[in-house]
Parts: structure tokens; C-alpha cells; sequence
């Protein structure tokens, strides 16, 4: 399972114990990014080394192992449980493919950037990811035949209670209502308008809805995303068409004379008007042009951006990693060391009364060392190990200086001797009483 944390800036004090990675440590991988495999959304699945000196445990204990990366596979999954007759809850949720455990359940954070999860080394944190589509994201004038004129953004109408048409007959007296609105997998789609002279047809709704018929725009609507042109309404704000003429000061380019706003319907080109308000379901947001700074050409294209949202049965991220390796080759033990050497009646390291030790340093995560005296006769056998008693982490093991059955060590020299994987390490440790 995932252990839980959260990155912390309080300065506590904490008492470590640095040491080296363990010898012939080759140090696993995982990716910065996990994959978007699957979906739309434009949320980035970061992955963050876990630093345990950076981060404050939410309770959970947590062990070397939970650092290393043991050479998974990850898939993460986005949710949605329906809570009463109208809330829908979204979460995400990650499962550890090789051995199909479930590491993370229904987790809701997408937006806070906080450091939560640790697994296998990493902690997956979202970055640009939401659940709801709100408004858009940013605009752009992605062609700008004459740049002494630009196209100028006003918005999404703020009258309507989420943005679309939908919202903003809710907050009217109007009746029938449309029945539904776009999802979010419609509503997330970017929105481009190609001004052209031939421009294209749209439903014209005059301000109080007594009139609905078609009205000639000088732009196309283009999703493009899905690189098609689609329908489009002009919803006027007030006034009555036309609502564009020529700039008479700068010939050639154009200008609108009314407020209005233009929305996509989300269905592709036919040109032929709606007959009514409210069947068509797929009218989407309400946007609309600065009228009195708005300047455009033939060839001018403008571009409206959503933030695509995190979508449950749509979006899936996927993590491959790979695993820590402790493979001891010639060389690797040749730094194993002893601390204190000499022995000089106590160590650093002794916090219990008549219990001393000594550390063995810069050990492979496991292996063998045997202890001799300087006749030859054996005194001690180690095996270094997470099960050791005398285990202190990946790279140390502790000793009590007691034989194997059980009695102190006499002052002198001793010979230690370190086998892992074939290779071989001798050393001497000294002990003064």
C-alpha cells in the first residue's frame, strides 16, 4: 500500500543516521511523467523522488523498502461515484499492475500539488488537473493578417450559472428549458473562429427569443480538436442584426457593431438553423468578442482554449518502472570498513548499559561476514540482512563484540571477513579495553 505524507517546512529537529547506499547498489528508475495512455484531460501525472529527510508522515511507519523501487508496473484510474440524486464525487485511484493490488483508493486531490503518497520511492502528485470545467483557459489570435488590428476576447457571459446556454436560460423566466447541456467531453473542446468573407450560417436568437432564424457571421466555428467545423448560435445581447459592417476608417478590415454572443453547438456544419431554444442540448458556452476594441480581416483566425478535465472511463495514466539492483561486482566491498576502530572501551553508538558496538560500513545489502581472531579460530558469524539483529540499514550492520556463544570478545586484533555474490573483503578491527 501507498504510505501517506505530506511535504513539511517546520523546522523539527529529528536525530538521523547517514550512511552510503549499500555497495554494489544500482538505484532503480521511474519516469518524471507517467504516461497519458488514455483520454483527453490536460493533466500531467507528476512523479516525485520521495526524499524522507522533506517529507512529515501522516502515521504510517515506513522502512527503507518503502524508498526503493521494487521494478513495478502502475496504472492509475479516474472514478466517479454518484452521492444523493445530483452529486457526483470524483476520485483517482492506482493499482499496482504486476501483483493487481490497489495502492491508492479514491483519492480526490488533484489540484493542491500537495505530496501525499509514497510508493516504491515515488509520490504521485497531479499537476494542471481538475474535475470541472468552469470557464475557459486562456485565448489566442493564432493568425493575424495585419497586426496594426487584433481580436479582442470578452468572455464567457457571467449571467449564466455555469457559462453555457443552458445556465443562462436556468436564470430566466423562460420556459420550456433545454433538458440537458454538453458534458464536459464536449464542453473541453477548444473552439476556433476562421474569419472569411464567405464567413457561414448560424441560428440568430434575438434578445427576448421572439425571433429565431438564421443570421450570415464572417467566421467559421471550427472544434478543433476534432478538426471539424461545427454549428453555431448568436445570441444578441441587444439590437438587432446585422452584426458586423466595414471599418470606414480602415478600409478593407471589419468590425462588430452589436453585442452578442456566439455559441458552438457541438454537431457538425449543416448551415440550417434551430427551429427553437431549448431542443437542441448541444449548445455549448456563451462567449462573446469585444465590440469596440475588435478589429478583423479575411485570413484571421482566433483560438478559445479549455483546461481539459480529469474524466472517469476516459482518462488512465500508466508507470513502468524498474528495480533497485544490489549485484556486487569486483571492487564493490573494497571501501567496508569498521566503526570505531580501535575499539577503545565504548563507541557513539552505545545507548544501553553493557551492551556495546560496534559498525560494520558500506556492506551490499546482503552478505556474510565471519569473524576471526588472530589464531585462526572463528568468533562470530553475521548475516546482514533486513532480519538482523544487527541490522542499522541497507549498508550497516552492528556487532555487540560477543562470540557466537555468547561471551565477551577479549582485548586484541580481529580479522573480519566479507563474502556476497562471489567476491571478498578482509579487514582487521582492534579492541582496547
Amino acid at each position: 500500500k501507498a504510505k501517506n505524507a505530506f511535504y513539511s517546512d517546520n523546522d523539527n529537529t529529528v536525530a538521523v543516521v547517514a550512511q552510503k547506499a549499500p555497495a554494489g547498489y544500482s538505484s532503480g528508475t521511474f519516469p518524471e511523467i507517467a504516461v497519458h495512455a488514455t483520454g483527453e484531460s490536460d493533466a500531467v501525472l507528476n512523479l516525485v523522488q520521495a526524499d524522507a529527510f522533506s517529507l512529515e508522515f501522516l502515521g504510517d511507519s515506513l522502512s527503507p523498502q518503502d524508498f526503493n523501487s521494487k521494478g513495478y508496473s502502475y496504472k492509475v484510474v479516474i472514478n466517479e461515484r454518484s452521492q444523493g440524486d445530483t452529486l457526483n464525487i470524483n476520485s483517482w485511484s492506482m493499482i499496482n499492475t504486476s501483483t493487481d493490488d490497489t495502492v491508492i483508493t479514491d483519492e480526490t486531490d488533484v489540484e493542491s500539488g500537495q505530496l501525499k503518497h509514497v510508493i516504491d520511492g515515488f509520490i504521485p502528485v497531479f499537476t494542471i488537473g481538475s474535475w470541472t470545467l468552469s470557464t475557459y483557459d486562456s485565448v489566442k489570435q493564432t493568425v493575424n493578417q495585419d497586426t496594426a488590428t487584433s481580436i479582442l476576447f470578452g468572455g464567457i457571459n457571467p449571467n449564466s450559472n455555469d457559462g453555457t446556454w443552458a445556465g443562462f436560460v436556468d436564470n430566466t423566466p423562460l420556459d420550456p428549458k433545454p433538458s440537458n447541456r454538453p458534458g464536459a467531453s464536449l464542453l473541453q473542446k477548444d473552439i476556433e473562429f476562421r474569419f472569411s468573407t464567405n464567413g457561414s450560417v448560424a441560428t440568430y436568437f434575438n434578445a427576448q427569443l421572439t425571433t429565431i432564424e438564421t443570421i450570415e457571421v464572417p467566421f467559421e466555428v471550427w472544434s478543433t480538436e476534432e478538426d471539424k467545423q461545427i454549428d453555431a448560435v448568436i445570441y444578441m445581447a441587444a439590437g438587432t442584426k446585422p452584426i458586423h459592417e466595414e471599418d470606414s476608417e480602415n478600409p478593407g478590415h471589419y468590425k462588430f457593431t452589436k453585442n452578442f454572443f456566439v455559441m458552438p453547438i457541438y454537431q457538425d456544419y449543416t448551415g440550417v438553423g434551430l427551429s427553437d431554444w431549448y431542443s437542441n442540448t448541444n449548445i455549448g458556452w456563451m462567449l462573446q468578442f469585444n465590440k469596440n476594441e475588435t478589429r478583423f480581416t479575411d485570413g484571421d483566425e482566433f483560438k478559445v482554449y479549455f483546461r481539459n478535465p480529469l474524466l472517469a472511463g476516459s482518462d488512465t495514466y500508466t508507470i513502468e518502472t524498474t528495480a533497485d539492483a544490489y549485484t556486487v561486482s569486483d571492487g564493490d566491498l573494497d571501501e567496508i570498513f569498521v566503526v570505531p576502530n580501535p575499539y577503545n572501551a565504548t563507541s557513539v553508538y552505545e545507548h544501553i548499559a553493557f551492551i556495546r558496538e560496534v559498525q560494520f560500513m558500506g556492506l551490499p545489502e546482503d552478505c556474510l561476514i565471519r569473524i576471526f581472531n588472530t589464531a585462526g579460530e572463528l568468533v562470530q558469524v553475521i548475516k546482514h540482512d533486513v532480519n538482523s539483529p544487527g541490522y542499522r540499514g541497507p549498508s550497516i550492520e552492528a556487532w555487540d563484540l560477543r562470540t557466537y556463544n555468547n561471551q565477551e570478545v577479549s582485548f586484541g586484533v580481529y580479522i573480519f571477513h566479507v563474502v556476497s555474490n562471489d567476491q571478498e573483503f578482509t579487514g582487521k578491527l582492534a579492541v582496547i579495553k
